[in-house]
């Protein structure tokens, strides 16, 4: 079992980072090729895998950059990143950070951001399911204890703070046009993503709107909510109110934490 350990590491070893140390007798010679040329079989198939999963999971950005100079940002991002998933569904995790940190990218920040908002999209598709928050459950809460409710929001929901139009780059990719080489502009701007149903949806964040999700996302009750929304107004409550009916007709939110 021992020497099977060490069979399998060195094989491992080579297909994962090119490393031949232990791994070139785990081939015999022979069949009309070298036994370098039939390990860098599986070495070169293991990373082909890899950039078509990337390819997958980041199509904007694939036909943004083109497909000569994807693969090459890909190949760096595989020498850059060891997955340390065992599912390659979640391979293309960090491609937000190594655009932002990488020297031959960085110059570009929208393509990080583009690379956010598609893996945003994503996350939002694959989170799991919950129980929705309704209007009527809201009406059965008495007003004396509106102004310390805390809200569970839905698995699915996030808010990204960018500052290029990626997402309308990404629509116009969805809708069949020609974004090769394509800058998107300047406009800082939050953006909800989230699930309803089996569809994923994003919009943008109006301003007085986003400090209060924000604020709801991370665990302020809604008394704090309503300082975000219009401080020292006196229609701050009936506007937060307002809010999260919408939030809740949008179902963003799982319930009220108890």
């Amino acid at each position: 079992m021992a020497k099977l350990r060490k069979i399998q590491q060195s094989f491992q070893r080579y297909v994962l980072c090119g490393d031949p140390a232990g791994a070139e007798g785990l081939f015999a010679s022979g069949c009309g090729a070298t036994v370098g040329k039939r390990m860098g079989i599986y070495h070169d198939a293991y990373r082909l895998r890899l950039i078509e999963a990337l390819r997958s999971d980041y199509p904007t950005l694939h036909a943004l950059l083109g497909e000569e100079t994807f693969t090459t940002m890909a190949r760096a991002y595989i020498d850059d990143h060891r997955s340390p998933y065992y599912n390659i569904r979640w391979y293309g995790d960090a491609m937000t950070e190594f655009l932002r940190k990488h020297p031959s990218w960085r110059e570009r920040p929208w393509l990080a951001e583009l690379a956010h908002f598609e893996w945003s999209m994503l996350a939002a598709f694959d989170a799991s399911e919950a129980p929705l928050l309704t209007v009527e459950t809201m009406s059965r809460v008495p007003l004396a204890r509106w102004p310390e409710l805390t809200f569970i929001a839905h698995p699915s929901v996030r808010v990204l703070d960018l500052h290029f139009e990626a997402p309308m780059l990404w629509k116009a990719h969805k809708a069949g046009e020609e974004v090769r080489d394509h800058r998107p502009r300047a406009l800082r701007c939050s953006w909800l993503i989230w699930r309803r149903g089996r569809e994923t949806y994003f919009r943008s964040i109006a301003k007085d709107e986003a400090p209060a999700l924000k604020a709801l996302l991370g665990g302020l009750p809604f008394a704090a909510i309503c300082e975000q929304v219009s401080k020292g107004e006196d229609d701050a409550p009936l506007h937060a109110a307002s809010l999260l009916k919408t939030w809740i007709s949008e179902e963003l939110l799982s319930g009220i934490d108890r």
